[in-house]
This record gives C-alpha cells, structure tokens and sequence, in this order.
C-alpha cells in the first residue's frame, strides 16, 4: 500500500486570513425541504422530492394509509408509510425506511407487517372481565389487522406498478448509480475527536477518557488551551485526520494547518467528502508491534453493511459503546446506521450502570465481549426488542446466555479483523459462522477474497462446517485477544524483563476468570528474592502502567525462583 501524503502547509500566510472551503459543484436540480414525522422518533429530514404517493382513504373503514416515495440528493431513497385513525382516539403512526434501491423499496413493502400499527388492547389479566368479551375483542382485532394488510397490499401493488411504468420510461436511471452518501456532520465529529484523542494518548501514554473529549465542542480549538495539543502534536493530530479521510486525495489537506477548532476540521472533513469518498484507512491497536495500516474502499464496506441492514433488520436508534474511528465501530455505528436512517446514541462516556437507563426499545447496541460481560454482571433488564452486535474476540456461549435471560431479543457476533472488515456472522453461540455473501473462498480454504480481489490469508485457522461455514480455531501467530485487542505475549515478556528487578517471567490470560474479561496475569522470576511480595506486586502494577496499553498490562502477579516447567522443560500451569 502506498503511504498517505504528506500534509504541508502551501500557504501558511494564510492562517491569518482564511479562506472558505469552496462550495461543491452540484447537478443536482434544486429541491425542497422534507420532514417526515416518525413515531417515536425525530423526523427525518432531508433535501428532496416526492416521485410516487397512493393512498387507501375511503368512507367506511376506521383508518388507512398513506405510502410516499421520495428521493433525496444523494439519489438515495425514502419509503414513507403513514397510518391514519378517523376517530379522534385512534393515534396516527408515521413510518419512514431509507433505502439504496428500488430492489430495497420492493423489499421494504412486501416485508412491512401492518398487524404492527393496530393496537391491541385486551384485557387479559383482569378477572373481572368475562372470557367472551376477551374473545370478542380478539376477534375484532383480527378483523381490523386482515383489513389493515388487505388495504396495504392493494396500496403496496399500486405503488411497485407505479414504479415499474416509471422505470420503464427511465424516471430512475440515477438511482442505482447514485454515488455513496458521505458520513453526517455528527459522526465526522465523532471520529475527528476519536482520532485526536488517541494521537494525544499515543504521545503521552495516557488514555483520554470518552467523556473528556465527548465534551468538546465546535468551538473548541485544538491547542494546548483547547483540547490540549501543543503545535507538533497539533500536526500530527492533522496527519492522522488526513489519513484517516484521505483528504490528501483531494488537496484539502492543508486547511486542517490553517483552521484551529474542532468545528472547522468537520467542515473540512465534510467538503471534502461531498467531493470524494473513497477510501478510508483504519489502524490496528499497535499492542503487537507498530500499528498496521488499512485501507479499505467505502464501495466494499457499504457491500458488507448492505448485508448487515438485512441481517439486524429494522431498528430505532443505533447504541455505540465502541469507538466510531476503529473498522468495527465506524461499520457498525457510523455506516450502518447512516444506512439505516437513525439516530446514533453515543454511551461511551457512561458506566455500565447507565446503560439500561439510555436505551430504548428498537434499539441496536455496539458492543464487544468485555462490555457485555459488564452489562450481564449488572443484572439490569433490557427493554423490548434490542438487538446487540458483538464482535472483536470470541463471545463466551455463558455471558450471551445471560444477556437472554436478562431480555436482549437477539445478539450477533461477528468475526472479521482491521485487515478483512467483516468475515462472518453468527447468531447463535453454539452455531457456526456463515460467511458474508461477498466473500470468496479459496482453494486452501484458508484465504479469502473479495470479487476480482486478491486473496487474503487470515491470522486465525478456519475450520470449515460446511461449504461457507466455518468455526473459529486459534491464531496462527500466537496471538490473544484481551477486551478485544490483539497482544503479543511474547513482546509483553520482553518489556516485563526490561524492569531492573525481572529475570525472567511468562504470562498468559487469566485462567479463573470469564474470557470475555479476562487480563493478563504474569509468574515472575526476580533476581534477588522478594521481601513483601504484595508490595513488590504494587510497585510492578505501577511500573506496568506507565509501560504498557491496558489491554497488555499485566494485573495480577506469582512470583517464584524458577518459571514452572514440565518434564521435557516447557513451561506448564501455574
């Protein structure tokens, strides 16, 4: 792959006179205005028009619906259902679907259950209401659910025919060639304050918590006053962003040089990608060495969040507990739910005794193993109707068996890495992974590769169920995943040794403790005998903390005058 260009500053006399981002060129006619009211949510709004509408209102039926179908900017789609009661007592519902396609509309109209927008009001539980009155108002709820799906099925038909007539006529000739929709301003700001924090924690070794950054604003100014950078750690902040982004691509790049706040690196960021987006680079967590580049093209993650809209379904909002600049969380909580069409709920700056309380039923929440571990340990129930997503290390059969018993309708675990993106999905524990559509297998069954892609070799050994089934054996390096990131064992005994005190050690994960939380723990050979071992443990864990990334520092520590080893000398269980 080769390197991201270099930010420089052509013209650094400028930084006292700024110039505006010029405006992106658009052939785009001239639209209106759309909001769409939906219930239980904020409206949808957007730029755009409406291309075909029907409705089912006539005397004598107590409600009917309303379909639209709109068009925005982007060439994207909106599929726009409204239900409407006559009698005042009867609440109106108003639905909308975001879409890529017409392929999508079709799909969004014969999946949709009208049975959703009756309500069903049944006295069940009450003794003093007699079972034929029960039986009675069952049955007149059926009726009105065979007459809500008989008045959306003619409704649904009028509509694709009148699509079908339109397409035939070329009306939509634009739509499945519309170019991908850019990131909003609220997750270009998510991510340009993701990739400054970790450039400042990089540097000085001291991880910035979610809610310190989480609290900047636009206003804020990235220097030592703002979000605390000086002028070199400033531009090393601006390279990341630039690679990131690949504003380089463009020649944008020098305004992050020229423009000192938060606010007017998201503009930036947002000209740009109105120009161009189309590629990102991401970063492996760096515990196992330098952190690896890689740059994925936003046309093959779309393919994968594409078959992620499909499998997680129709959602209300999407719940991120993972970091928007890392591969798993900018597909999970940026793309998808960019595609999806909902809100984001970002609840990394609160503990996990917050969480139940900020979410909502319809949700989809973004976690990994570790955090769910925290949440099934919290015992608190789950509202109706969340899904969850996990994915980063293995999820453990017991702690997804908990979060069932504590409400989470469905979770799915999906394998990948910073390398692939998304390999496979699950949604069982004890089920193999399927393989994402796109994938292509190889001879070997150990590589894969994307449509005219070159293979990939994977770090883990896949034990193949079936033609694209597979099972998750162990890492070919010899790697192990601790919260959900990669660390080398080895390089951890070699720093561990570099303290003046250490002759020789080992390390591994915690053996008595949940995998999904599980830390590393360390036998350590000293080169003088230890006095008061649980205070030579204290001054290591300090030492440790200043040395180490927390997922590969090690918490708990043996001490002994020899590693353990067995019989023909490998080191054994301790």
């Amino acid at each position: 792959m080769a390197p991201a260009a270099q930010l420089t500053s052509r013209d650094l006399s400028a930084a006292n006179n700024v110039e505006p981002m010029p405006a992106p060129v658009s052939g785009f006619a001239q639209l209106g205005k759309v909001s769409l009211p939906r219930t239980g949510q904020r409206p949808l709004v957007f730029e755009g028009e409406e291309i075909v509408s029907a409705t089912s209102c006539a005397p004598g039926p107590r409600f009917w619906y309303e379909i639209n179908l709109y068009r925005r900017q982007d060439n994207s789609l909106v599929v726009n259902i409204c239900w409407f009661g006559k009698p005042n007592d009867l609440k109106d519902r108003f639905r909308a679907f975001p879409v890529d396609s017409l392929d999508e509309v079709a799909h969004v109209l014969e999946t949709y259950d009208p049975a959703l927008d009756i309500h069903a009001d049944i006295p069940a539980h009450d003794d003093q209401v007699p079972v034929s009155l029960i039986a009675l108002q069952a049955a007149m709820i059926r009726m009105q659910i065979d007459e809500a799906r008989r008045q959306f099925a003619d409704l649904a038909g009028e509509i694709l025919h009148q699509l079908s007539v339109r397409s035939s006529r070329g009306h939509f000739a634009t739509v499945a060639e519309r170019q991908i929709m850019p990131c909003d301003t609220a997750s270009i700001r998510r991510i340009v304050s993701a990739l400054i924090a970790d450039e400042i924690g990089r540097a000085t070794q001291r991880r910035m918590a979610p809610a310190t950054f989480a609290a900047w604003t636009d206003s804020t100014a990235i220097d030592e006053d703002g979000v605390g950078v000086d002028s070199l750690l400033r531009l090393e902040c601006a390279l990341r962003v630039n690679e990131f982004f690949h504003l380089h691509e463009v020649g944008s790049e020098d305004y992050l040089l020229i423009r000192r706040t938060i606010g007017d690196w998201v503009e930036v960021v947002a000209e740009t990608l109105k120009r161009q987006f189309r590629a990102l680079t991401f970063r492996t967590s760096g515990s196992t060495g330098t952190p690896k580049r890689c740059t994925h093209l936003v046309a093959d993650l779309d393919t994968e969040v594409r078959e992620l809209k499909q499998i997680v379904g129709c959602r209300r909002r999407v719940a991120a507990l993972v970091p928007p600049h890392h591969i798993y969380g900018f597909l999970h909580t940026v793309r998808l739910a960019r595609h999806l069409g909902v809100e984001i709920v970002d609840l990394r700056s609160s503990g996990p005794g917050g969480w139940s309380c900020a979410i909502a039923p319809g949700d989809l929440v973004v976690a990994t193993p570790h955090l769910w571990s925290l949440w099934s340990e919290t015992g608190q129930p789950f509202p109706a109707d969340v899904v969850g997503v996990t994915s980063t290390a293995a999820m453990p059969a017991v702690v997804a068996e908990q979060l069932t018993a504590l409400g989470l309708m469905r979770l799915i675990e999906v394998y990948g890495s910073s390398e692939t993106a998304g390999i496979a999905w699950r949604d069982d524990p004890a089920a193999a992974f399927r393989l994402f559509d796109f994938w292509q297998v190889a001879d070997d069954r150990q590589a894969l590769a994307r449509a005219g892609g070159e293979p990939i070799r994977l770090e883990d050994v896949l034990n193949w169920t079936g033609d694209r089934t597979l099972r998750v054996g162990p890492r070919h390096d010899g790697l192990i995943q601790i919260a959900g990131t990669k660390v080398n064992p080895s390089d951890v005994v070699r720093r561990l040794c570099q303290h003046e005190a250490v002759l020789d050690c080992v390390v591994r994960a915690q053996r008595d403790a949940d995998t999904a939380r599980a830390r590393l723990e360390a036998f350590i050979v000293t080169r003088a005998p230890v006095i008061d071992e649980a205070e030579f443990a204290e001054e290591l864990a300090q030492w440790c903390s200043r040395i180490f990334q927390p997922a590969e520092r090690p918490v708990a520590f043996r001490f002994g005058t020899a590693i353990p080893r067995d019989f023909i000398g490998k080191p054994t269980l301790w």
